[in-house]
């Protein structure tokens, strides 16, 4: 049986007031143009998704949190998931795998290795490293080292190309169950403000919010403003959020939402809610709404 380590965990923060993390985001669809070294088969294309994570109240800045790279192959498409600034691994009785994803200045750095003992001596291992760093044209270059016991280290590089997004296609608001055709129609009062995230980006208790707030439940919506509170169907959402009064949207254009907590513990209700959550989101983007998620 594994049993996981506890290592350490690095944060790499930015200083100051800044809205994304100064390191870079290799976020996107990618072509494999220039491959140099001992590649016998290297991925054709990636697709990369970089997850930036931020704090209410603004705490701390927003960092890279989250990495996932799907590697396109001829025999097919490999993912793999990692936690950006974890140093950590797993122990089992014949070895122990180790992973460290770190960033050096721009560049970041994958580390893996298995070890079948405490230091290379004690026994086999294999050890891997990547380098991602961007060129100055902007193109993806990866640097990757394998060094395993009883064979040569190998390094070769490759080079993507960031392939350009598709242009968006025009798209037919979602139908909402049970939504009558002439509520899709509703808009908001045009004298509503736009979001202004100033007037509420300090606020972290759900009583100080003063716009629209949305608890989804799993057969509604339990939706509270200034001085009214009511649980509706999904349907009659819209119809509710056009009906309230200018005043009940003083940070403008947004809304918060937050999943309902107390539930069948074995899972019963997760579908039923995340299904009106995505009925629920539905409204407010037709609305052009901002959804601000709580907690």
């Amino acid at each position: 049986m594994l049993s996981t380590l506890s290592w350490s965990v690095l944060v790499f923060l930015v200083s100051g007031v800044l809205q994304v993390p100064k390191e870079p985001d290799f976020s996107g669809e990618w072509k494999l143009v220039e491959a140099a070294g001992p590649a016998s088969a290297p991925a054709s294309a990636l697709t990369i998704r970089q997850t930036i994570t931020r704090t209410r109240g603004e705490p701390m800045p927003p960092w890279f949190s989250d990495l996932v790279v799907e590697r396109h192959f001829k025999h097919g498409v490999e993912s793999d998931s990692y936690k950006i600034g974890l140093v950590g691994g797993t122990m089992s009785g014949v070895g122990e795998t180790r992973v460290a994803v770190t960033w050096d200045r721009a560049s970041l750095i994958i580390r893996t290795g298995t070890y079948s003992g405490p230091v290379h001596e004690h026994g086999p291992y294999t050890e891997h490293e990547e380098v991602w760093s961007f060129d100055p044209v902007g193109r993806l270059v990866i640097a990757i080292s394998d060094r395993p016991s009883g064979s040569k280290p190998t390094s070769i590089r490759l080079i993507y190309r960031r392939q350009a997004a598709p242009a968006p296609q025009p798209t037919t608001p979602p139908a909402i169950q049970g939504e009558s055709e002439s509520a899709r129609d509703l808009k908001l009062d045009s004298t509503i403000p736009a979001d202004d995230q100033e007037k509420y980006r300090s606020i972290r208790d759900a009583k100080d919010w003063e716009n629209p707030y949305l608890v989804v439940l799993k057969d509604g919506v339990d939706v509270r403003a200034k001085g009214y509170r009511s649980t509706v169907p999904v349907s009659e959402l819209r119809r509710l959020l056009v009906a309230l009064p200018v005043s009940a949207s003083p940070y403008g254009t947004v809304a918060a939402v937050e999943e309902m907590h107390l539930r069948a513990v074995d899972g019963a209700d997760d579908a039923a809610i995340k299904t009106k959550l995505g009925d629920a989101l539905a409204v407010l983007k037709a609305l052009k709404v901002r959804p601000d998620r709580w907690p």
